[in-house]
Parts: C-alpha cells; sequence; structure tokens
C-alpha cells in the first residue's frame, strides 16, 4: 500500500483509465496493470508466491462483473495461507479507488459497487501455488492480453492451448 500510495496513485489519472477500459486495445489500462504488478515484484522481491512463504498479500488483477462483462483493474486481498482464499478488493474506477471491504460507505457508493461490479471474476498477475479459486484455464481474450502485457514471454497465458 506504501509503494502504491508513494509511487502509483500520484501519478494515475482515473478518467483515462476508465476510458482505457472501453478502448479495443486497453492501452493505459495494460500500462497501470503493468505498473501495479512491477510494484508488487519489488516489495515482495518475486512473482510467485507459495503460502509456506506468505499469508496475506494485495495482488494486481483484471476484473470482469459478470452482470455487465465490464473489464476494470484492481487489487485482490488474499489469505495464500488458506489456498488464497479472497478477503477483498481495491476497485480501480472512474471515482477513484474503491475499495469493497470499507464499512464507512454511503447508500450511494455501495449501490455504486453492487451495479457495476459484484459479481465479478479476477485473474491476477502473478503466479500463487495453490490457488484452486481462479480459472486461469478459460481467461477470455482480452483478459489474457492484459495478464500477458505484464509477463515475460515465456510465461504467457494460453487460451485453449494457442498462445495468445
Amino acid at each position: 500500500i506504501e509503494k502504491l500510495n508513494k509511487d502509483i496513485l500520484p501519478k494515475l489519472d482515473f478518467k483515462k483509465l476508465h476510458e482505457s477500459y472501453n478502448s479495443s486495445d486497453k492501452q493505459y489500462a495494460k500500462e497501470v496493470l503493468k505498473s501495479l504488478h512491477d510494484a508488487f515484484i519489488q516489495v515482495y522481491q518475486t512473482d510467485y508466491l507459495t503460502d509456506r512463504e506468505f499469508e496475506f498479500v494485495l495482488v494486481p488483477a483484471v476484473i470482469k462483473a459478470q452482470k455487465t462483462g465490464d473489464v476494470s483493474i484492481g487489487i485482490v486481498t488474499l489469505d495464500i495461507g488458506s489456498s488464497s482464499e479472497h478477503w477483498g478488493t481495491i476497485f480501480f474506477t472512474d471515482k477513484g479507488l474503491i475499495d469493497d471491504q470499507n464499512e464507512s460507505f454511503t447508500k450511494a457508493e455501495r449501490e455504486y459497487i453492487d451495479t457495476n461490479f459484484i459479481p465479478y471474476d479476477y485473474w491476477y498477475t502473478i503466479d500463487i501455488e495453490r490457488d484452486h479459486h481462479v480459472d486461469f484455464e478459460n481467461v477470455p481474450e482480452e483478459i489474457c492480453e492484459m495478464l500477458n502485457y505484464c509477463r515475460p514471454s515465456e510465461n504467457d497465458l494460453q487460451m485453449n492451448g494457442p498462445e495468445i
């Protein structure tokens, strides 16, 4: 969180990010996701997590709303010690950062989250040992493109066999 607050958020243009979500190439969203991924690696000194080394972690992710199909990015909190149980998400929205675990939401803010994001699927940019909650075997193509932007080419995700 400290690295995010110091190095990434001050440079982030939320309006441009929101526009990028709706563009065909999602370039700015990919760049922001990559900056989150790189910051994660700097903080944790790895892009592969095991339950022997870590417990709770915040990982960069691509999020897809199940109701609307809208794609965005965020940070998901996972309990690596319990097979990567999901504990919450910080969404990067046109209104700024919204933490779905914030207990001081107004009714309007809660409605905004529920209408635009929940329920959702997510895929994170790093590798986690023993996570059975995320289906990396059937990642939508647009999500693969975003995730692969963050990964070295030898670690690209594949969708149904062929490399994306």
